[in-house]
């Protein structure tokens, strides 16, 4: 700074409190000193009590001093704002040490109020254990009391028991000698006057005396005990009396009253038997004669008719049901209000029910089966009783014991909890819905039966009805024999036509199951009425009691589910069974089975053939069969019974039916012959298509029906698998025998129709005789044998793939033997035209055949005879040209030989061919095929040709004489020369002319090109 200015003078120092000086005392000397209202004013508590702001602080102090700064024309004068600033901090000081004061003083008081705080609740604490030892101390010594009284009330109870005791044993001592003395006046005058309660009592006291008098032995005790029966048996008849009485009024209370007299008397067993006795369920006479008419219901007309569906009830049995439901809801009631025991009287009661009234109804509509069944099995083929009779007796066994099941599964709820409980329901037994949506209970199990004693009485009460029917193997034997029977009764005709078809042959075996029934059933010397199971239509069984239903079967048995399945597989859509619709062409035929005859004498071609309809027919039974199983075997026998029935099914159904049919055919088709004139017939071959549609209709039933039956079991399960799939393989493999056969057939056929192939056919000597003719005889026999061939097997084995396999092994082997047959044959000039007319009409045949494979097939093969009637000059190109030209040239050479020019024009066109081939493997270029295709063998025989063509498929042109990719890979020039368009012309037009010659068309110089 300039030493010129003149410097401010330093103001005073503020004088510095001494220690011990209060800080108010200070400040306001300060004040005073400077005498500044604004510090006095803003200097305060009350300013840094709300909301400080500190800029708000320094312009309160400082406003004035400013104004007054600015107002002074001088220089800056700081000495103002010094003093007041520092008279501020010395007042603010002074506020902070009187607020420390007060905070120590404040801290000094809180130390103290915790310190007298922490010795209060320490006072307390002590206190109150205290307290709680004084409690603790109270309670043990009321326990010790409670403990004291209970010991001598417990002493006071024994006292009283026994003083009671000593009082009855007195009062029983006294009534003793009474009876005794033969004086019963006071227990007489304690029954009669003493109300309820009396009868109560003298039922007691003379319960008693009668238990001392039996073991009382002194002098007169004898009399006396005669004394005390009589009375006793009195009592208990006016009891019994009082109770009618009362019964008869319907009075309850006093029932009840009467019946826990006779509780307390002997049981109440007497009350219970008179209650039930007298009931008017079991005197009623509607009754007698509801169980007489029950012979004449309309169940018995049709039971006897497998196709008919099993009745699901009988009217009396379901009358008689109907009424027990209703008799037992009113009764609950009475017996829950009137007896003390209600479980054991509604147990009673019931037993009762099902002792006299159920088992008679049983007892009668078992017998009336066996009798309707035995008269419906008249005149059969088998024994009188089997198998409609069987049928009979175990539809009626179902029919019974799945209503007597329904009915015990209504009464459980009747389940008295205690005495004078209510009813209370419980659980029903699931039942187990089979094909037919029938259900079934499970043989001798009930949920919570051990829990409950009525389900377990009324449970055991339907195993005793039916143990006469039902016990050990008797079931499934009667099961199990009505279904084989019933199996070979159906199949008789069918096992009979196949007998008899192969009896010239003798190499067919007859139907294991239907000469084993017959060997059961004693053999019969003369055949007996059958029906027919050819019959895909069939609406009756064989040999049905009069009025029986001749009307097809409904879809709603019990094989609905798959029924429809049926349908599908037939390829049409499901029609009414009373109307007829004609069978496409390509679906199985479908017959209707004749009525069934007195004897089988009059055998019919249907008879022998295989049917949806009878298949069908043969697993619905079976159906109802295994819903019967599941209905009437136990939980755990199941899996094994239904598996039983599936053996016997199998030996019916696969063995019995399909294999009979696919063996007769097998046979017949081995003794065809296939060295004469006549093409063999291939109409066997239709028997797999029905083959395949009933073994697939047979899988279906197996695996929805069948397989989760044996759920329970594993090893079982995959059992019943191995074994199904083991029979099913069996039919597969037979099928495959068969096919295999005809194909052969067919094959000799046509090695044995070349075979007569004449020398001179394709090198005659009289031109005009060759051109005369327009096919060889050898020809025209092959080519109607494939085409009627193929028409056979569309027709059978329908548009899928198992006819596309046989007929494309029919083709490749009718080519394999062409190949090598125009390798026996010379052929001239004339007879190289009859060849390809020969050829056109093998491929004619081949393409009704309708398989692209085959096809190109013989269109190498066609192109492979015009080798015989090209000249020369261009067979060379020709060669390389079409289908030929992916073939090696060296494997024509064998076609070649048999030209009858070869010797004088052909020899040397091979000789150069030769040459360039050995050219070509001496430059290391191994070009076997054409077009890329290489192998290292040369000579190749007919065999690699026939593979070649296998390979290549494909992959040749449409046309023998074809305008295509010209020239070999690696080729000289001969071969490009071949390709030159106006040699492709000539070749083209020539190839035309000649074809066109061959069909026996006219010759024009301007036809439009080859076929």
């Amino acid at each position: 700074m300039d030493d010129g200015l003149a410097r401010p003078a330093r103001h005073r120092p503020a004088p510095i409190a001494q220690p011990g000086t209060s800080s108010s005392s200070s400040s306001r000397a300060t004040v005073a000193l400077y005498g500044d209202p604004a510090v006095e004013e803003l200097c305060r508590l009350e300013t840094f009590r709300d909301n400080f702001n500190s800029r708000d602080f320094l312009a309160g102090l400082s406003d004035k001093l400013i104004a007054r700064s600015r107002a002074d024309p001088g220089p800056f004068n700081p000495r103002p704002f010094i003093r007041t600033f520092e008279a501020a901090v010395e007042s603010l000081q002074g506020l902070k040490r009187d607020l420390q004061q007060d905070q120590a003083a404040l801290t000094s008081s809180v130390q103290v109020a915790q310190s007298a705080y922490s010795s209060k609740l320490h006072e307390l604490s002590s206190h109150f254990t205290s307290v709680s030892q004084s409690f603790s101390s109270l309670e043990s010594r009321f326990s010790e009391v409670s403990r004291t009284a209970i010991h001598i009330g417990e002493q006071l109870e024994s006292v009283d028991r026994q003083r009671s005791r000593a009082v009855e044993a007195h009062d029983l001592i006294e009534y003793y000698y009474a009876f005794a003395r033969e004086d019963t006046s006071k227990l007489d005058k304690l029954r009669k006057d003493g109300g309820r309660e009396g009868r109560l009592k003298t039922a007691i006291i003379a319960r008693r005396l009668g238990a001392i008098s039996r073991e009382v032995d002194i002098p007169g005790a004898d009399k006396t005990r005669e004394t005390v029966d009589r009375y006793n048996e009195r009592f208990e008849r006016d009891m019994l009396k009082l109770f009618d009485k009362f019964y008869r009024k319907s009075d309850p209370r006093m029932m009840s009253h009467i019946a826990q007299v006779l509780q307390n008397f002997n049981g109440g067993q007497s009350c219970v038997q008179i209650y039930v006795n007298q009931h008017d369920f079991f005197i009623s006479k509607d009754r007698v004669g509801e169980a007489n008419r029950m012979q004449s219901s309309e169940i018995w007309q049709t039971l006897a008719d497998p196709d008919a569906l099993p009745p699901q009830s009988e009217h009396s049995l379901a009358s008689l049901f109907d009424e027990i439901r209703t008799t037992v809801e009113q009764e609950a009631q009475i017996i829950s209000a009137v007896f003390p025991n209600p479980p054991l009287v509604m147990s009673t009661f019931l037993q009762r029910v099902f002792a006299q009234s159920v088992q008679g109804y049983v007892e009668v509509l078992m017998d009336k089966a066996t009798e309707v069944g035995a008269s419906g099995a008249k005149n059969t083929l088998l024994d009188t009783t089997a198998p409609l009779s069987e049928l009979t007796f175990l539809r009626v066994l179902q029919m019974a014991r799945s209503m007597s099941m329904a009915l015990i599964s209504d009464l459980k709820m009747y389940d008295f909890r205690g005495p004078g409980g209510g009813p209370s329901k419980g659980d029903s037994t699931p039942q187990i819905a089979f094909l037919n949506g029938e259900g079934g209970e499970q043989a001798g199990t009930t949920q919570g039966a051990a829990a409950n004693p009525l389900s377990f009485m009324l449970e055991s009460a339907v195993e005793e009805i039916f143990v006469p029917y039902m016990e050990g193997t008797k079931y499934m034997e009667k099961e199990s024999k009505s279904l084989t029977e019933l199996y070979a009764l159906y199949l008789a005709r069918f096992t009979q036509y196949h007998r008899s078809s192969a009896a010239g042959g003798g190499r067919l075996k007859t139907s294991n199951l239907f000469d084993r029934v017959r060997a059961a059933a004693g053999g019969a010397n003369s055949p007996a009425p059958a029906g027919a199971p050819g019959a895909a239509g069939a609406s009756t069984t064989t040999a049905l009691p009069p009025g029986a239903s001749t009307l097809p079967a409904p879809k709603t048995s019990a094989f609905s589910k798959l029924s429809g399945f049926v349908d599908r597989a037939r390829g049409a859509t499901p029609v009414p069974a009373n109307t007829e619709e004609p069978a496409p062409i390509d679906s199985p035929v479908v017959h209707e089975a004749p009525t069934p005859s007195t004897n089988l004498e009059a055998l019919e071609d249907n008879d022998g053939e295989l049917s949806l309809a009878v298949a069908e027919r043969m697993l619905r039974w079976h159906a109802e069969a295994v819903g019967r199983c599941v209905d009437l075997s136990s939980p755990s026998d199941v899996g094994k019974n239904v598996f039983a029935l599936l053996k016997i099914l199998v030996e019916a159904f696969l063995k019995s039916y399909l294999e009979v049919a696919i063996d007769s055919a097998s046979a017949q088709a081995a003794m065809q012959d296939v060295r004469g004139a006549t093409a063999p017939d291939l109409s066997l071959i239709k028997i797999v298509r029905q083959v395949e549609l009933i073994t697939t209709l047979w899988q279906h039933y197996v695996s929805v029906a069948l397989i989760p039956l044996t759920g329970g079991s594993v090893t079982l399960r995959r059992e019943v698998a191995i074994f199904n799939n083991h029979n099913l393989l069996r039919v597969e493999g037979k099928c495959d025998a068969l096919v295999q056969r005809l194909v052969d057939n067919m094959v000799s056929y046509l090695t044995n129709r070349l075979a007569t192939q004449k020398r001179n056919d394709f090198a005659p000597k009289n031109d005009e005789l060759a051109f005369s003719r327009m096919n060889t005889d050898p020809c025209i026999a092959c080519s109607e044998a494939l085409e009627r061939g193929a028409k056979t097997i569309r027709a059978s084995l329908g548009a899928g793939k198992n006819a596309e396999s046989v007929l494309s092994e029919i083709g490749v082997a009718f080519h394999s033997l062409l190949l090598d047959h125009f390798k026996k044959y010379t052929v001239s000039a004339a007879g190289g035209l009859m060849l390809t007319k020969d050829l056109a009409m093998y491929q004619d045949a081949i393409a009704t055949f309708g398989l692209p494979a085959l096809n190109d097939r013989f269109e190498m093969l066609r192109s492979l005879g015009n080798l015989f009637i090209v000249q020369p000059s261009v067979l060379k190109g020709y060669m390389r040209e079409g289908h030929l030209s992916k073939i090696d040239e060296r494997l024509l050479h064998a076609f070649l030989l048999r030209r009858s020019d070869y010797a004088k024009e052909v020899r040397d066109l091979d000789d150069a061919v030769a040459a360039a081939a050995a050219a070509r493997s001496h430059g290391g270029a191994s070009a076997l095929y054409h077009r890329g295709s290489t192998d290292s063998t040369a000579g190749m025989s007919t065999q690699d040709l026939h593979h070649y063509q296998m390979q290549h498929r494909g992959s040749t042109s449409s046309v023998a004489g074809s305008s295509g990719p010209s020239g070999s890979s690696g080729g000289g020039g001969a071969g490009g020369s071949a390709a030159t368009g106006g040699s492709k012309a000539r070749l083209s037009l020539m190839l035309n002319d000649l074809e066109r010659y061959a069909a026996g068309q006219e010759y024009r110089a301007d036809s439009p090109g080859p076929r």
